[in-house]
């Protein structure tokens, strides 16, 4: 059985966050941008980076053209939220679909929506939250002797 959240394999949050900063900034802007339109899509790439243009992406993913700085730092941070969610969720594609689904602790928003808007701390703020929650889930289960 595929347990929800990985209590055993998460360390903390700033030795997670440090990991994958640390990946993040040894990426290229292409690699960036295969990697998260290899995950979330084109659709919600260009939604965090707040792009109209679809086909950027491809383009972006390709080298064959350079997005702006601002663009390619919207792409570092949800590749460092990625792979928060990635680790917290147990694997990608839990981690994909977190990121572009409804959160109620985004007032009804998605994260790659509120990237769009500017709101990238609430994003981070958010998954330390569930840091925080399965840390103290550990640290629960630990006392009364069991483990999920």
């Amino acid at each position: 059985m595929e347990r929800p959240f990985a209590l055993d394999d998460v360390t903390d949050y700033a030795r997670e966050y440090a990991l994958a900063h640390a990946r993040a900034f040894g990426m290229e802007a292409a690699e960036l941008a295969t990697f998260l339109k290899d995950r979330f899509g084109r659709p919600a790439v260009a939604l965090i980076t707040g792009t109209s243009d679809v086909n950027g992406v491809s383009r972006w993913a390709s080298g064959r053209v350079a997005p702006e700085l601002s663009r390619v730092q919207k792409m570092r941070d949800a590749f460092i939220v990625h792979q928060l969610l990635a680790r917290i969720f147990a694997g990608e594609d839990r981690a994909a679909a977190w990121f572009t689904g409804e959160n109620q602790l985004l007032n009804g928003d998605s994260p790659a929506s509120s990237f769009k808007q500017g709101n990238v701390s609430s994003v981070y703020h958010v998954v330390r939250s569930l840091y925080g929650v399965l840390e103290d889930e550990r640290a629960r289960t630990a006392q009364i002797g069991f483990s999920l």
